[in-house]
């Protein structure tokens, strides 16, 4: 029974790790988690020295192994194989039958993600919740979440609500303030407090709002879950089943795919154990999938008119790139090694030059809308004023996408500000590259 574990543990971190490394594609939610780690690592903080909108447990986990092993974006692969390994045996533990179809939908859409550590908390919850443990324990765990993603962390405090016990919240709330507490004196001590509360709450309205994407489709199906989700509540009572409607919220405000799809597994896996398939059944179709996808996926990385695996970079040598675009990468990261003088990235392709050139990250690389803080727009356009006046600035835009009708985090307002007050010097690749006058 042991040995049979072992190798059913050593088989699943496989597939996670082959998947979100190999078969999946890197995404630029991969390259920003990398390097907001990796900027850790190198001793920046984050809110002061680079912008992120999420707080902060996720990246800073993934950097404190890496300066324990090594800074290689393999390690972030790893640790999240790690993860969904022991999110495969929760799975495992709340439906018996049929769980191998939701870790499937979850293994399609893998990446380092602070997502994943959310799902993997939610289901300790779960456990914590069926058990009855100490509630002082279930605070704690709420707020390691809502240090890994703020709104993810208060949506799974309003089951606690639901408890309708004075005693129960309080305990949990004086769990919950433990790691809050503990980031707080952090962001305390790297004077890097007011920077928080700015990117994470005070812009969360402006975020929403510039970044939304609700598609019919995944709206319907999220709709018709909670609706299902409502009906079982209302017969059984279950605290479960509030967790996974509160889950659901994962999907707001980007129902993109992998945002729709991640949100609704737990409550895929709880539906799909209420229809008690044959078990047998299921474990044949995830074989069948998993052997049909490697093998297509294998065969894709290795056509060599599409692929060059390893590719030729430095930073994602052993992730899955088409050559094109690895291609483009090293061009355009050796165009930037050129540029002398500040830069500010409007587009999402900042991080991606900084990794792969081994330059510092700065706050003006991830120029998108709702990344700035509370009217940071305005704010960044100062900056750039101040900057610029003594220093060669180099602005990467992108004209395509500013002129594209479709709703995009692109950042439209910083983008007609550049192209008002600085110079067209030429095009790479797709890019626009701006620059002022000082060159």
């Amino acid at each position: 029974m042991r040995k049979r574990i072992i190798i059913e543990t050593l088989i699943i971190f496989a597939l996670t790790f082959i998947f979100s490394l190999l078969f999946n594609d890197l995404t630029t939610d991969d390259i920003w988690n990398y390097g907001f780690a990796y900027n850790i690592t190198n001793k920046l903080i984050p809110y002061n020295d680079f912008n992120m909108v999420t707080t902060p447990l996720y990246p800073m986990l993934n950097a404190i192994i890496m300066m324990i092993t090594t800074k290689n974006i393999i390690i972030i692969y790893l640790i999240n194989s790690i993860i969904t390994t022991i999110i495969y045996y929760l799975l495992k533990r709340n439906n018996k039958n049929s769980y191998k179809i939701a870790f499937l939908m979850l293994l399609l859409i893998l990446s380092p993600n602070y997502n994943i550590l959310c799902l993997l908390f939610l289901y300790i919850l779960i456990e914590l919740e069926e058990k009855q443990t100490n509630d002082y324990l279930i605070g704690v765990i709420l707020g390691l979440t809502f240090i890994t993603k703020q709104n993810i962390g208060f949506l799974l405090c309003i089951p606690t609500l639901f408890t309708k016990d004075i005693k129960k919240v309080v305990k949990r709330f004086a769990g919950f303030i433990i790691p809050t507490f503990l980031l707080i004196t952090y962001l305390y001590i790297t004077k890097s407090l007011l920077n928080f509360i700015d990117y994470c709450f005070l812009v969360i309205s402006e975020f929403g709002s510039n970044n939304k994407i609700i598609t019919s489709l995944p709206l319907t199906i999220i709709i018709s879950l909670v609706l299902y989700l409502v009906y079982n509540y209302y017969k059984q009572r279950d605290i479960t089943i509030i967790y996974l409607m509160c889950f659901l919220g994962v999907s707001y405000p980007i129902m993109d795919t992998y945002h729709f799809i991640i949100s609704i597994i737990p409550t895929i896996n709880y539906l799909l154990n209420k229809l008690n398939l044959h078990k047998k059944t299921i474990d044949i179709f995830f074989l069948l999938s998993i052997v049909i996808v490697s093998t297509y996926k294998t065969i894709e990385l290795f056509d060599k008119n599409k692929y060059l695996y390893p590719n030729e970079t430095s930073t994602f040598k052993y992730n899955r790139i088409d050559k094109k675009t690895a291609n483009e990468i090293i061009i355009l990261s050796n165009y930037y090694k050129n540029c002398n003088g500040e830069t500010f990235f409007i587009n999402s392709s900042g991080y991606i030059m900084k990794l792969e050139s081994n330059k510092p990250i700065s706050k003006y690389d991830m120029l998108l809308n709702g990344n700035n803080g509370k009217n940071g727009n305005k704010k960044i356009i100062n900056e750039i004023k101040k900057i610029c006046k003594t220093n060669n600035c180099y602005f990467w835009l992108n004209n395509d996408m500013y002129n594209t009708k479709n709703y995009t985090q692109y950042n439209k307002e910083l983008h007609k500000y550049i192209i008002e007050n600085y110079k067209y010097k030429e095009k790479i690749l797709g890019l626009d590259i701006y620059h002022n006058s000082n060159e």
